[in-house]
Order: C-alpha cells, then sequence, then structure tokens
C-alpha cells in the first residue's frame, strides 16, 4: 500500500481510508474497469449500425481493456483460490462476460435474419463463447504482441463470421 500512496500522491493512512487492503483496492479498479468497458460495449449496438463491424469493435475493446488491466482479474482470482476463498472476481467477470455476451449474441442474431443460409449463426451461444474466449487466449498466449493481435481479432472475426 505504501508503494501505492507515493505513486499516486496520498498518503497511505488515505488509502486505508477507503480500502482495507490492496485486494479491496484492486477489487475496486477492476470493478470499475469492467463497468466502463461493458458501458462501451452496450454503446455500440446505438452508435454502430452494421452487426459483424459491431462485433469486432466489441472484441477490440474487450481485448485492449484486458491488456490495459494487465491480468489484474486473473491474479486476484488464482489469489482468492489459493486462500480457498470463493472469489467475488470470478462473479464480477462472469456479470462481465454475460453482458458482453447478450451484446455480441444481439449482433449475431441480426446477422443470422440476414444470412439465414449460414448455418454457424444460428447456435448465437456457442458462437458468443468461442468469440470471446478466444479473447482471453490471445491475450495469455501473444501477451506482447498487441497491435498484431488486434489485426489478428479483426480478420478472424470478419473469415467467422464474414
Amino acid at each position: 500500500m505504501r508503494a501505492i500512496a507515493k505513486r499516486v500522491g496520498v498518503s497511505v493512512g488515505t488509502l486505508y481510508n477507503h480500502y482495507k487492503n490492496k485486494d479491496q483496492l484492486y477489487m475496486t479498479l477492476l470493478e470499475r474497469s469492467w463497468a466502463i468497458t461493458v458501458e462501451e460495449v452496450k454503446s455500440f449496438s446505438v452508435t454502430i449500425e452494421d452487426p459483424l463491424d459491431r462485433i469486432c469493435k466489441i472484441a477490440t475493446t474487450i481485448y485492449l481493456g484486458m491488456v490495459k488491466r494487465k491480468g489484474l482479474g486473473g491474479e486476484l482470482r488464482h489469489a482468492n483460490t489459493q486462500k480457498g476463498e470463493s472469489s467475488a472476481v470470478s462473479k464480477l467477470l462472469e456479470g462481465a462476460t454475460r453482458a458482453i455476451r447478450d451484446e455480441v449474441e444481439v449482433a449475431l442474431v441480426e446477422m443470422a435474419e440476414a444470412q439465414p443460409d449460414k448455418v454457424i449463426l444460428q447456435d448465437t451461444g456457442r458462437l458468443s463463447l468461442s468469440l470471446i474466449s478466444s479473447l482471453f487466449l490471445l491475450q495469455m498466449e501473444y501477451r506482447d504482441q498487441v497491435e498484431r493481435n488486434v489485426e489478428y481479432l479483426d480478420q478472424y472475426m470478419r473469415l467467422v463470421l464474414g
């Protein structure tokens, strides 16, 4: 907490007035960060008309958000699991993922209605889960290749869905 206080320019006591420990501080940051990401994703349904473009933008936004968070959610979830605690982080991530999947599924339904002969678009649940899971895997496996991953995500989404 001392290092955090020094970095943000406040006293350690001030941090402890708001957060009982580092995990609580990190959890608050994670909650706020995911809430911003989810709200941004929800705004795309209003601002991006084409469902394929919307899905590509959602994928990029989620991926860049994960990069910005630098694996904080995974680290907190792992730490809580090691302590034998049920993870509030897991619940947070499940909720955020569900909200994002809902937005992806809306776009997939729009695409399926426009392309009823495209079989892959008919199973929106599996498809949205597969697309979102690929973001987490890319971030873990190719952590240092952010720009290439963003390009790849756009190509991948367009290949699978286009």
